[in-house]
């Protein structure tokens, strides 16, 4: 089977200052609770200009035209940098708030929106100008209202009003008199998102020549959710788009998981194209016009511009192999489970740490990982900080956990294998996915090989679940040929195993014990069992067991993670290990005054990131071990130390309820 490949990516950004004073939720709650704030007094001297959107330069970086490292190499504040950038990009474009309103007249199917005459002809004569859009769809300008209509129509209660800085220019009317999920407000949110994703998708066929009907399905990965009161989230706004687009030999289907929508989008057109469903599959997401100044408040206060001021929205194109473009490892997928626990650790371990360890990869051998890349000039005023780096430094602290990085290298494993974030706050837009025209970039340059995008998001907010969410997908260099899913077998070793035989692996390297005694402890286990063979990992010449050579502990644990997986080795004894979250060893010792055998759960590893779990899981583990070795009725004590007298009560409960184990005794009074 083939693995897909990114064939394209398109993105685009909508200065919407009008937009964010009328319908950004932060300005809206502010009117209802505190209409005479000075907060709203002062927000309009703090908007932006166009040209002052169009020159930011992590909006230029968004749309192509500044390389990541251009960017992080340009001082701060970004907002007061004042070169002029050309507002079309490499992978699409920066427009204005009256060139959306005409994307939102093109989008409706419904007469919803209505511009005011003049406004519209005029919107008509330059936007003519463009290729991207047809006669057809320019036609739907043609007829206008007077303003005095249009008022009459805000006025009523029915309809919310467009602005431009002029004045009023037209209105978007409730689809519904009584369906509160047909209001003029939603239906207004519904068309932004349904143009802002057209006009990625627009950029995309266009800058790449693609034939609109070659697309034969559409993902959509936004947030909005689409229906009336009968089903408030039934969709669909993914065919919506395709039809706007042009889209003919589509069908499609709203995918909707908070944040992580698009890369969740991403793996799910990923397989739809391996399993030969679908040829071409177009994930889109459009921008969202609650999250319009959502951090202006802690903006002002600081003396910052009002930066969220930008609709933001990307189209991507994922095809079957063409052997030249960036393919999509299907089989190197990060998941967060419902299991896994939203501890940010826990999260790593899940969305980066397993998928390259199940693929015998280390954590360094990914150049490039794009987790959340919010904006930090945004953020950081805000009291969220810097996202992305944030999120690197934990990938790199897992690294070092695992024994792959020093400790004083990671700073240094942030900057080379992480960049910093320029993404606008529009909740899914910033996942990794503003990465992926950059990703494309750069393999196809040759300097990258391997990327990994990582989708988070809070399902809390939805009040159903206060679980975490994400997923992560490799993006890989095309090696010209087609790949299929196969596990990297270790080098050939100094002898074939012996298949009637038990094969253990004994890890040289990382450990107080001497290789000598290591060695000698694995001839005497041999002599003791004949059905046992043993073989060395790590940097020793030994003539009494076969060999798997490695220099350093991480060759080490590569190579020893390999044999398991190909199951040339049936176990593994070693020393010193970076075992995941949720791995842990049990130790057996022999008492020095009685002789008898004594189960320490556990010695290594962490059963839980929760101290009462995994006291409570390395109770049972420990209890298992001693059973395993002939103990049918063993005791159990438990360590004085914080969180004991939960753990005694959830094992005495699980006692009760017929898990059978005898509690130790003390001779202490």
């Amino acid at each position: 089977m083939e693995f897909p490949v990114i064939k394209a990516a398109a993105y685009a950004m909508i200065h919407s200052p009008h937009v964010l004073l009328e319908h950004g939720t932060t300005i809206t709650m502010e009117k209802l609770t505190n209409p005479d704030s000075l907060y709203l007094k002062s927000l309009s001297r703090h908007l932006r200009t166009f040209a002052e959107a169009v020159n930011y330069p992590p909006n230029q970086t968004y749309i192509g035209n500044l390389s990541l490292e251009q960017l992080q190499d340009i001082p701060r504040p970004w907002y007061l940098t004042r070169e002029n950038f050309p507002a079309q990009g490499k992978w699409g474009e920066i427009v204005d708030e009256a060139e959306f309103y005409g994307l939102l007249k093109i989008s409706d199917r419904f007469n919803l929106v209505e511009l005011e005459s003049a406004f519209a002809q005029e919107l008509k004569s330059r936007l003519e100008n463009k290729e991207i859009y047809t006669p057809a769809e320019l036609q739907l300008l043609d007829k206008g209202r007077e303003l005095s209509e249009i008022q009459e129509m805000i006025d009523s209660g029915s309809g919310v009003g467009l602005f431009l800085p002029e004045g009023l220019v037209g209105y978007v009317r409730e689809a519904h008199e009584h369906d509160s999920n047909l209001t003029a407000q939603v239906v207004l949110e519904n068309l932004a998102s349904k143009a802002s994703a057209l006009l990625a998708v627009k950029n995309l066929l266009y800058l790449n020549s693609i034939d609109p009907a070659s697309v034969d399905y559409i993902i959509d990965t936004s947030e909005e959710a689409i229906g009336d009161m009968n089903q408030r989230g039934g969709g669909n706004l993914a065919k919506s788009i395709g039809e706007a687009a042009g889209l003919v030999n589509a069908s499609g289907f709203d995918l909707r998981a908070f944040c992580a929508g698009p890369a969740h989008g991403l793996v799910t057109a990923s397989a739809f194209v391996q399993a030969g469903i679908f040829k071409n599959v177009l994930i889109v997401g459009g921008g969202s016009t609650a999250k319009l100044g959502m951090n202006s408040k802690d903006h002002i206060a600081k003396e910052v511009p009002v930066l969220e001021d930008m609709l933001g929205a990307f189209a991507l194109l994922i095809s079957e192999n063409d052997v030249r473009s960036p393919v999509l490892r299907t089989d190197i997928v990060g998941k967060h489970l419902i299991g896994s626990g939203s501890a940010p650790q826990a999260v790593i371990q899940a969305l980066v740490v397993d998928p390259l360890l199940s693929n015998n990869l280390s954590i360094k051998d990914v150049d490039y990982y794009a987790p959340e890349l919010q904006n930090p000039e945004i953020t950081v005023p805000a009291g969220a900080g810097d996202v992305p780096l944030a999120n690197y430094k934990m990938i790199g602290a897992m690294a070092v956990k695992r024994g792959e990085l020093e400790r004083a290298q990671l700073l240094d494993f942030c900057a080379q294998h992480g960049f910093v974030g320029f993404a606008p706050t529009q909740g899914h837009i910033p996942s990794g996915i503003p990465a992926v025209g950059h990703i494309i970039d750069k393999i196809n340059r040759g300097e990258m090989n391997r990327a990994m995008v990582i989708g988070k998001g809070s399902l809390f907010l939805g009040r159903m679940t206060d679980l975490f969410d994400g997923i992560s997908i490799i993006i890989e260099k095309n090696q010209g040929q087609v790949l299929a899913p196969a596990v990297r077998a270790a080098d050939t070793p100094a002898a074939a195993p012996d298949k009637n035989r038990t094969r253990i692996g004994l890890t040289i390297g990382g450990s107080e014990i001497s290789t000598e005694d290591l060695l000698e402890a694995a001839r005497q286990a041999v002599k003791a069992d004949k059905e046992l063979e043993v073989v060395i990992i790590g940097d020793c010449t030994c003539k009494d067991f076969a060999v798997y050579p490695a220099a350093s502990e991480e060759e080490i644990r590569q190579t020893s993670e390999k044999l398991l997986q190909n199951q040339e080795i049936h176990g593994l004894v070693t020393m010193h290990y970076p075992f995941p979250i949720g791995v842990t060893t049990i130790g057996k010792v022999i008492t020095p005054a009685r002789g008898k055998a004594m189960y320490i759960a556990s010695t290594t590893g962490t059963a839980d990131t929760n101290r009462v779990q995994a006291m409570v899981k390395n109770a049972v583990y420990g209890l298992a071990a001693a059973r395993t070795e002939g103990i049918s009725q063993p005791t159990l004590g438990i360590l004085n130390v914080d969180g004991a007298r939960s753990v005694e009560r959830h094992l005495e409960q699980m006692r009760q309820n017929g898990y059978d184990f005898t509690w130790g005794s003390s001779s202490r009074r």
